[in-house]
């Protein structure tokens, strides 16, 4: 029996037909259903963002990320993570704005909506 054949009993839990299970404390002691203990995934944060393209003519305003961010020295249009707070994307959009630049903006049409799944590095 080859280390494959081994491992695939260990997680088939076939420790009757495995060449170890003189060996294998966890059947001697009846723990063979509780091991390996496996961590806990940590929970996927999920955030509703919300970003501006502010257009002046042919001008567009983009910004660059502090350094010490997330995704630091990078650009982006301006916007921010929405709060619980926020009645709508487009009313927390225009507190983010008003806070960021000290700009009273007026929102037209959504140009896309999507979403995404970021994981912790």
């Amino acid at each position: 029996m080859d280390l494959r054949a081994i491992v695939r009993n260990c997680y088939n839990k076939l420790c009757e037909e495995c060449l170890l299970k003189t060996v294998y404390l966890a059947l001697q002691k009846e723990l063979v259903s509780e091991l390996p203990k496996r961590k806990e995934k940590p929970k996927v944060p999920h955030y509703v963002v919300t970003a501006v393209v502010i257009r002046d003519g042919e001008k567009v305003l983009i910004a660059q990320r502090a350094k010490d961010d997330m995704l630091g020295g990078m650009w982006e249009f301006p916007g921010r993570k929405l709060e619980d707070f926020d009645e709508s994307l487009q009313v927390g959009l225009k507190r983010e704005i008003l806070e960021e630049l000290s700009v009273h903006i007026d929102i037209d049409e959504p140009i896309c909506v999507y979403k995404t799944c970021l994981y912790p590095l």
